[in-house]
């Protein structure tokens, strides 16, 4: 629909905006990428809007660092720009934000996946589009049953929207409030077969944080298409199959005499053309004087004598690769997850924190002496030294504040562990210290020399709070 057919329908129908009951500005066009101008570039010039066509531009380089095998993935992590209409709430609708993606290229005829056994009885909370149109509510499925029932498109898309969830239940998301809303036909990307949107529940209602979308074989066709490169690559055939193909004929001698050293990137050039563009070059060649021009170099009939069809029995085939994409904004995560673990310590709002896991916590541990001399001081370097050499983060607080108002410091930095060295680290051989966790706010008492590596399990997973309490007697004085 044009733009003026567009404004003629909304003065016959008289539509005024529902909030304000004021008629609408005129209809115009938008380009959500945000287009920049450089110097001496005649061309339109954008910010990128995702990492994707980095990644898949380089596909066959990729593939050559694969070994020529797929399935092969791609990460990137960076800033993406988008031209928003609307910058609101907070971290959730931005210009500028950190974008993070994975490319999988996968055969477009074998989308499963070598670790989908692995996960395939993780249970997602399904919001299919069948559900959403008839009313519905989500289901609670294994991702294995959704993919054997076609829920889900494929092994390898199931797969990394059960590797999302548990990436997000693992920094501290609340299970009950995270689902997976499948698109309808009608809102889907125009190059997707299949997508997902990982959703959060907040107070700004369900938000959209992640996405898992099987892009096709779209994004390498159009570029083979736009740029006439070819993008695929050869498989080989189970049976060996007779083909009708196209065969240039290349005068190595002329194009050396016309190009020179650049004539050898020229030949992988033209190698390199899908049958289009040599059809197209041959059409252009066959007219009087013509000339086809790649990277500035022009070539001559001369250059290419001929185009030949050829019928070969070929045991490969080429292919097209099919890209599944998972991608995460990561201001979008780190604002859901700030709402899913803000807590408020015994209904007492002067008392609140953060209840991050140790795992994505920014300090790990905290250590607190409770008084100031020469052995203390040895003690407290002598920890921090060990912890920061294993590539723990620490916190230090030696200021003379009360051990409680340290603790709450602490809660609100939601800094998940606090070490306490006090009296009883000097009297007691071998010495030991209390080891505060944060969100029930126990404490336990251990040797000094053992913080380390009790600290270290705690923030990689391998050891819970309860565990600790097993193997420590509890320390009675609470923060």
């Amino acid at each position: 629909m044009e733009l003026d057919e567009l404004m003629q329908l909304m003065k016959k129908y008289d539509m005024k905006s529902p909030n304000t009951q004021k008629e609408f500005e005129d209809v115009f066009e938008l380009n959500s990428m945000f287009q920049i101008p450089i110097s001496g570039s005649g061309m339109k010039n954008y910010l990128k809007p995702e990492h994707a066509q980095g990644i898949i531009l380089n596909f066959k380089k990729l593939l050559e660092m694969n070994d020529g095998k797929l399935p092969l993935a791609c990460a990137q992590i960076g800033l993406a720009f988008r031209d928003e209409i609307s910058v609101k709430n907070k971290l959730l609708r931005v210009r500028e934000f950190v974008l993070a993606e994975i490319e999988h290229f996968c055969y477009p005829d074998d989308k499963s996946h070598p670790k989908f056994s692995q996960v395939s009885d993780t249970k997602l909370w399904l919001f299919p589009v069948c559900k959403q149109t008839e009313g519905g509510r989500p289901v609670f499925i294994e991702i294995g049953e959704a993919v054997n029932t076609g829920m889900v498109g494929s092994e390898t898309l199931g797969y990394y929207m059960a590797q999302t969830q548990r990436f997000l239940m693992n920094i501290g998301m609340e299970p009950r409030r995270v689902r997976f809303r499948q698109h309808p036909s009608n809102k889907m990307a125009h190059y997707a077969t299949d997508c997902w949107d990982a959703e959060v529940l907040t107070s700004f209602g369900w938000v959209e944080c992640a996405g898992c979308a099987d892009r096709g074989t779209y994004d390498l066709s159009q570029h083979s298409k736009m740029t006439g490169r070819d993008l695929s690559f050869e498989r080989i055939m189970n049976t060996p199959s007779e083909k009708e193909v196209l065969t240039l004929t290349i005068n190595k001698k002329k194009l050396r005499e016309s190009f020179g050293e650049d004539s050898q990137e020229l030949i992988e050039e033209l190698n390199d053309l899908s049958p289009e563009e040599m059809q197209k070059m041959n059409e252009i060649l066959d007219q009087k004087d013509g000339e086809y021009t790649i990277n500035g170099m022009k070539i001559t009939r001369e250059m290419i004598p001929k185009l030949e069809k050829e019928k070969k029995i070929s045991s490969v085939e080429r292919v097209t690769p099919c890209v599944i994409e998972p991608s995460f904004g990561i201001g979008r995560i780190f604002y859901c997850l700030l709402e899913h673990t803000f807590r408020i310590r015994d209904g007492n709002e002067f008392r609140p924190y953060f209840a991050l896991p140790a795992s994505v916590a920014p300090f790990k541990v905290a250590v607190l002496p409770l008084f100031r001399n020469v052995i203390v001081d040895n003690f407290v370097q002598k920890l921090v030294d060990e912890l920061i050499e294993d590539d723990v983060s620490v916190w230090i607080d030696k200021s003379k504040k009360s051990i409680g108002r340290r603790y709450l410091k602490m809660d609100e930095l939601s800094v998940p562990l606090c070490v306490t060295i006090d009296e009883e680290t000097l009297n007691s051989s071998p010495p030991t210290v209390s080891l505060r966790d944060r969100d029930s706010t126990e404490q336990v008492r251990l040797p000094i020399s053992e913080v380390l590596s009790t600290v270290k399990e705690l923030a990689k997973g391998k050891s819970t709070w309860k565990c600790i309490l097993q193997k420590y007697p509890i320390f009675s004085c609470k923060g």
